[in-house]
C-alpha cells in the first residue's frame, strides 16, 4: 500500500515566519533597537546600530514574506545569513545550549530554501 506524503512546507513557513515577526516586532516598533545595538557593539560588530536595524528588519520582513509565500527563497537566504551570524558569532556556536533557538531557526530557513515545492522563479509564468 502506497501512502501519499503530504507537503507540510506551509506549516514550516507559517511557524518560522510568525515566530520571526514576533521576536523582531518589539525591538523594531516598540521598545527600540538600542539594547540590541549595544549587545552587537559589545561583540565588536562594526556599525552596530545599522547592523541591528538590518538584522531585525531582515527577521521581521523576511518572516512576513515567508508567511505570505512571496520570494520565499530569497528571504530564507536573508534569514539564513542573520541566524548564522547569531549562532556562530553572537552565541559562539554553542548549538546545544545558548544558541539552540537561533540554530533551530537557521535549520528551518535552510529547509525552506531547499524545499522542492517552492519554485525558484520569482514571478509565475503564464
Amino acid at each position: 500500500m502506497n501512502i501519499p506524503i503530504k507537503d507540510l512546507s506551509w506549516f514550516l513557513r507559517y511557524w518560522l515566519g510568525i515566530i520571526l515577526m514576533w521576536r523582531s516586532y518589539d525591538p523594531l516598533f516598540i521598545s527600540g533597537i538600542a539594547g540590541f545595538a549595544d549587545y552587537l557593539d559589545s561583540l565588536s560588530i562594526p556599525m552596530a546600530k545599522i547592523m541591528a536595524y538590518v538584522a531585525k528588519s531582515a527577521e521581521f520582513f523576511g518572516g512576513l514574506m515567508i508567511v505570505l509565500n512571496l520570494w520565499t527563497r530569497l528571504f530564507a537566504v536573508l534569514v539564513i545569513i542573520v541566524m548564522a551570524v547569531a549562532v556562530f558569532v553572537a552565541h559562539k556556536g554553542l548549538i546545544l545550549t545558548e544558541a539552540e533557538l537561533a540554530f533551530n531557526y537557521l535549520l528551518l530557513a535552510i529547509l525552506l530554501f531547499f524545499n522542492p515545492n517552492i519554485p525558484f522563479k520569482i514571478f509565475k509564468s503564464k
